[in-house]
């Protein structure tokens, strides 16, 4: 005979992993990406870098594009009420952010003032000059646009 215990199996399961992903949609200071000091500008460009043609990767995921742009308007007036020189940037950056190596091989389109990027699949990102202020992708959590907010204008 064998015997098993009452506890389920499920450390190895998807079953498993899925309950470890699940979290508040609060945001740590962990996921707050690179800002590495304060920084007193007059003028903040953000570049709010979000899915897209969710319908064409919609083979293996099960994005709802209407979702991503929904956050990115609630951001948007978030972060416009925070900081009140900001210009916020979907999926394009600045011309002069080009070199930096995070969107490099990205870039789809430039017209000489910004260049378009092709966003990652899944991708709810905020940078700033190459500095990634909050990341979907590595926090795996949706954001809480006025803690993210609040905390970007700690910095700025």
């Amino acid at each position: 005979f064998f015997f098993s215990s009452r506890r389920r199996h499920t450390r190895s399961s998807l079953v498993s992993w899925a309950r470890r992903c699940v979290q508040e949609t609060g945001i740590n200071a962990e996921y707050m990406g690179n800002i590495i000091e304060p920084n007193m500008k007059e003028n903040f460009i953000l570049t709010v870098e979000t899915c897209k043609e969710c319908k064409l990767h919609g083979w293996n995921t099960r994005h709802n594009e209407e979702k991503y742009n929904k956050f990115l308007h609630l951001m948007s007036d978030v972060l416009k009420t925070e900081i009140e020189s900001v210009e916020i940037l979907h999926n394009e950056i600045p011309i002069d952010w080009i070199d930096y190596s995070q969107f490099k091989k990205r870039i789809i389109q430039c017209d000489g003032i910004k260049a378009s990027i092709n966003p990652y699949i899944g991708a709810f990102e905020i940078w700033d000059e190459g500095n990634l202020l909050f990341s979907k992708l590595s926090s795996k959590i949706w954001p809480s646009c006025k803690i993210v907010g609040a905390k970007i204008k700690e910095y700025y």
